[in-house]
């Protein structure tokens, strides 16, 4: 439960930002399982010492990291995929990313108000994450997760080009405060 959450980076290093995109999707599902036991753990034994840290570490996740992710997709990988595209299969690339960008509203939704049950956690309060909310979100986020996997993987892997790929590279590093040869170099 008192798994050490650091989300500077994720682990390993990379053979490009594709990588790091789906390496960001691996993390999260680590996540999504750690808030539903934080929830569990709760609801048992209250805000013990392993609850705070867990609060503090899921807070920075979906506080911090998440929407890094979020500006990954929608800043640049989404906007570059459609650059490459065209004709009837630009339109329904363009809608599905609509409704991924959708998910991203949908899902801060869903966080905000778990967020604050979270920072009462973390205070060592009274307060208990609402398990159902807590549900919710993790199925909103692997829901999001397994449509673009599924439905915009290939395309991206098919039409980005090497400068596209250097630039989104470029952009994630500069994102995460680093240069693409450090984050590419794995955990600090």
């Amino acid at each position: 439960m008192t798994e050490l959450l650091d989300f500077t980076i994720p682990a390993g290093g990379f053979a490009g930002p594709v990588a790091l995109w789906l390496a960001c999707h691996q993390r999260l599902e680590g996540v999504c399982g750690l808030l539903r036991r934080f929830g569990t753990h709760v609801a048992d034994f209250g805000a013990d010492e392993p609850s705070r840290i867990a609060a503090e570490g899921l807070r920075r996740y979906f506080n911090v990291a998440a929407p890094r992710h979020e500006e990954d997709e929608n800043v640049d990988l989404f906007p570059r995929t459609l650059e490459r595209l065209s004709g009837r299969k630009r339109a329904t690339v363009r809608s599905l990313m609509a409704r991924l960008q959708d998910d991203h509203v949908a899902a801060g939704r869903l966080w905000r108000p778990l967020d604050e049950q979270l920072a009462e956690v973390q205070r060592g309060g009274p307060g208990s994450p609402d398990q159902q909310a807590i549900g919710a979100l993790v199925e909103q986020f692997l829901g999001h997760r397994k449509a673009e996997e599924e439905s915009l993987l290939a395309i991206v892997e098919s039409v980005l080009q090497p400068d596209d790929l250097a630039q989104l590279a470029d952009a994630m590093a500069a994102r995460r405060g680093l240069s693409w040869k450090q984050l590419n170099a794995g955990p600090l």
